[in-house]
Formats: C-alpha cells, sequence, structure tokens
C-alpha cells in the first residue's frame, strides 16, 4: 500500500501497477506481488506548471515474504520533482515499466470474449465457477490473476486449453453475504501465441452468480 500527501503544488497522483507474479505458500496459500526489484508509474495532476516542480510525499506499507513467514516493512520517501526535465536513464524506464503493464482487450484481438459460468453451490454459499476464454487463435495461457475486490475471495484451482478455449476452474465466496454479488470480475490474464507474448485486462459479466 502507497499513501501519497498532497504539497502545494500536486493535485492528485494515481498509480498503474505492473502485472504481479503468483506466489504459493508452503501452505498452499495463493498471493500476488512482485520479486527484488518494483517499478511503479505514477502519473499526477500539477495545479501550476509555471512553477517548474512540484514536491512528492509518499509512506508505503509491505510485506516481504519467504517460504517460511512474511515480515511487515514502512518507508517514507519525498522528493522534489522539476516538471519536463529527466534523463536518458529515466526515459529508458519508463519505457521498459510501460512494457510490462497489462494490455486493454482493445489492443488484443485474439481474445474473442469470456464468459463466467457456475458448476456448483458449494457449501458455505461458495460457489464452484468456471471462467472461459474463447481465443481466435491457438493461445496458451500461463496465469490468471484476479484484482482486488473488496467482497470477494476468489481462488484459481486450474487452468486447461482446449482447442481456442481456455478453462479456468475458480471457488468464488463474499466475505459479507449480505452485499450483492458484482456486475463483473476484473482481472488480467497472461498468455502467448504465435504471434503475441503479454498480458490482458478483461472485464467478466458475473451477473448470473
Amino acid at each position: 500500500n502507497i499513501q501519497f500527501e498532497i504539497s502545494d503544488n500536486l493535485e492528485a497522483v494515481t498509480m498503474i501497477w505492473p502485472v504481479p507474479e503468483k506466489f504459493i505458500s508452503s501452505d498452499q496459500i495463493t498471493g500476488y506481488g512482485y520479486k527484488k526489484e518494483l517499478t511503479l508509474l505514477l502519473p499526477v495532476k500539477i495545479k501550476d506548471f509555471n512553477k517548474n516542480k512540484f514536491e512528492i510525499k509518499a509512506k508505503a506499507t509491505w510485506l516481504a515474504c519467504s517460504d517460511r513467514r512474511c515480515q511487515p516493512g514502512s518507508a517514507n520517501a519525498d522528493t522534489v520533482i522539476d516538471i519536463g526535465k529527466y534523463s536518458n536513464e529515466q526515459a529508458e524506464l519508463i519505457k521498459n515499466s510501460l512494457s510490462k503493464l497489462p494490455k486493454d482487450l482493445s489492443e488484443v484481438p485474439e481474445l474473442g470474449h469470456s464468459s463466467l459460468n457456475i458448476k456448483n453451490i458449494l457449501e458455505d454459499g461458495k460457489i464452484s465457477a468456471e471462467l472461459i476464454l474463447n481465443w481466435t487463435e491457438p493461445t496458451s495461457v500461463s496465469s490468471w490473476i484476479p484484482e482486488p475486490n473488496e467482497n470477494l475471495k476468489i481462488k484459481e484451482l486450474a487452468i486447461s486449453t482446449i482447442g481456442n478455449d481456455t478453462k479456468i476452474d475458480l471457488i468464488i465466496n463474499k466475505k459479507d453475504p449480505n452485499l450483492p454479488w458484482p456486475k463483473e470480475i476484473h482481472s488480467i490474464v497472461v498468455f502467448s501465441n504465435q504471434a503475441n507474448s503479454a498480458s490482458v485486462k478483461i472485464s467478466t459479466d458475473s451477473s448470473n452468480l
């Protein structure tokens, strides 16, 4: 988690996260995160470009995990940025970071459509479901990453591809049973085929849950 402090010439900050890696702990708990080094792109909204610079302050908190345990950590950071001034090294870093971001669905013509179907209603309100991804050509899916949802817990059981269809078996349950199911489930698919090797953001209709 990263929280930003708004300064005199800084109106807003957003974060663009690259595709995370999947980690499975020794007790079979699935988590998502990053190894070693992480570069985040931060689009900012400036109040007055005539001032030529702005200050940005942030507090970061995290969990650093090994196979045996997780250790919480935190740090504060602040810096003054000159507007419009950057080195060739910084430009290359931004270029590399952009290449690691998931693509929009409009940029991936190989993915025809996706659908979410209920298989079984399990105990404690859990649902066994399958997500079907239909491709226009043979494609291999190496990872499926659900975006965080405040009221859903989603566990991926298996990924299989037959022909042009990828099936992802899931267990889904609501943290608060009194809240409605979301209209869509957002996720990232990491895939490869003869023409492309990338990741894509998808939104799947979940109104039938």
